[in-house]
């Protein structure tokens, strides 16, 4: 997120707040825009209209859980591959980079638009992204020294991972291939590595799965963090009665297939026992 706001409406010192609403924006429309809380960037999360959870007790924590938060993943146009190390050996090459969108199709036409080091005769960045087999990336690699290659989508787009191709004679150089590397994705064009704008997407170190195989495209998925639910133990996006029973069964030594033991710690003391139970029943009840 990239900020929350809370509005509090009726409600005394005497009586605690009743009424409020919380709202997050992964993106407003402008800088000016987060302050203003009738931007249309701003996504309502939770609303509580006569809420009297908040009891007469002082210093007393109070959890309002949110069981269907926005889970968006970010689309980026501008992508920037940086190449740490290398198997083995003073130069890098592989022929081509293919972005993966949320489907698994790649995203065409890509191109490069600014990157790093000193690449080999006829055989520049660009033909990483040119849709040929026969034409190859080949550059010389100073170990320390990262590679940047920077790549404009045309358009944003959400991925589901890449695809990084051999050479045509990888098997006879498999040393060439990269083997610590990092993705990065922007909404804003930028050819400066440590800008904040850049998201790290994915990072692979001392990887192992390109071979010394000739013309052999390898994919590489993204693995996105999934919200935890609190109390939503069997995982099935809901928070309900077999909640309920899968922490029962699991208390008792059977735990049921897809059991999520950080949605079940519901007291989030590193234990799940009897305590986790009642508060389950807590939350199901509200």
């Amino acid at each position: 997120w990239e900020g929350a706001w809370i509005t509090v409406g009726t409600g005394s010192w005497e009586e605690n707040h009743e009424k409020w609403e919380k709202y997050g924006s992964g993106w407003a429309s402008s800088y000016a825009a987060v302050y203003d809380p009738d931007d249309a960037g701003w996504t309502l999360i939770d609303e509580r209209d006569d809420d009297w959870t908040m009891e007469a007790t002082n210093y007393t924590p109070y959890d309002f859980y949110i069981p269907h938060a926005p889970d968006p993943v970010d689309g980026h146009r501008y992508y920037q591959l940086a190449v740490e190390a290398i198997v083995s050996g003073s130069t890098i090459q592989f022929c081509e980079f293919d972005l993966l969108d949320k489907d698994g199709n790649e995203v065409t036409p890509l191109t490069t638009y600014a990157w790093t080091g000193t690449y080999i005769k006829d055989h520049d960045p660009g033909d990483l992204f040119d849709d040929d087999i026969s034409t190859k990336y080949c550059a010389a690699f100073d170990a320390g020294n990262t590679l940047y290659i920077y790549i404009d989508a045309g358009k944003t787009v959400e991925l589901s991972g890449y695809r990084i191709t051999t050479a045509a004679d990888t098997q006879t150089f498999p040393g060439r291939n990269p083997s610590t590397w990092s993705l990065l994705g922007s909404k804003v064009k930028s050819e400066v590595p440590d800008d904040e704008v850049w998201t790290l997407l994915d990072r692979r170190e001392n990887d192992t799965t390109l071979r010394a195989t000739n013309y052999t495209p390898y994919d590489f998925f993204f693995s996105y963090p999934q919200p935890v639910i609190p109390g939503d133990v069997n995982g099935d996006g809901e928070v309900d009665a077999a909640d309920y029973e899968a922490l029962r069964l699991y208390i008792v030594g059977k735990p049921v297939e897809g059991f999520v033991p950080a949605a079940a710690d519901l007291n989030s003391d590193g234990k799940i026992n009897a305590q986790d139970v009642v508060a389950l029943i807590k939350v199901i009840k509200e």
